[in-house]
């Protein structure tokens, strides 16, 4: 986001008293150019929910940190879970160990077998390069929530990307589910 006052608000409540206030700042701060060197800071907060949050948000940077490796005990101690094994996988997506993003997407699907954990992990499988996986993943998903536009548009975006041929039917079933998803609408044109 390019609004600075936006940006410098969230900044202000990083020094919040309340620890629920600094890790909802981390989490909108993420990712935003020019915020590296103050998540930076909140990796030594005196809360772990911050410490955690501002290291996610700072890999692969935070390499060799101790906060680095409270993520870890962290990421052990949710992975019974589908919730943690997604969270996992996305910590592997953002380190580049596209094995474990495999690893622990085929687990949460074992775990969970509702479209939204195929659509989820295939998201994360196709960004991970696990593009055929990836696809046929949120192309199940799509097909078991005929109602879901968004599902279908993913599957249409992500055959665009790899060339596959179909992208355009995915995008007229996207438009067919949700008359008014303009994005589906622009990319048809």
């Amino acid at each position: 986001n390019d609004r600075r006052d936006v940006q410098a608000f969230l900044q202000v409540e990083l020094t919040h008293h309340h620890p629920l206030i600094r890790s909802s700042a981390v989490q909108a701060l993420a990712g935003l150019r020019g915020a590296e060197m103050a998540l930076d800071g909140m990796r030594e907060d005196s809360h772990a929910l911050v410490r955690v949050d501002a290291t996610l948000a700072t890999l692969p940077g935070a390499r060799g940190t101790p906060a680095y490796e409270e993520v870890f005990a962290y990421l052990r101690n949710i992975s019974d879970q589908p919730a943690g094994a997604l969270r996992n996988a996305n910590v592997a997506l953002e380190e580049g160990r596209t094995n474990d993003v495999a690893h622990w997407t085929e687990k949460m699907m074992a775990w969970d077998a509702a479209p939204s954990a195929a659509y989820m992990a295939g998201r994360v499988q196709f960004a991970a390069g696990l593009a055929g996986t990836g696809l046929s993943n949120m192309m199940a998903s799509a097909e078991r929530e005929t109602d879901n536009a968004q599902f279908s548009y993913a599957v249409a975006l992500a055959m665009a990307e790899t060339g596959e041929a179909g992208a355009r039917d995915w995008l007229e079933e996207t438009v067919r589910r949700d008359p008014s998803f303009a994005r589906a609408w622009y990319n048809l044109g």
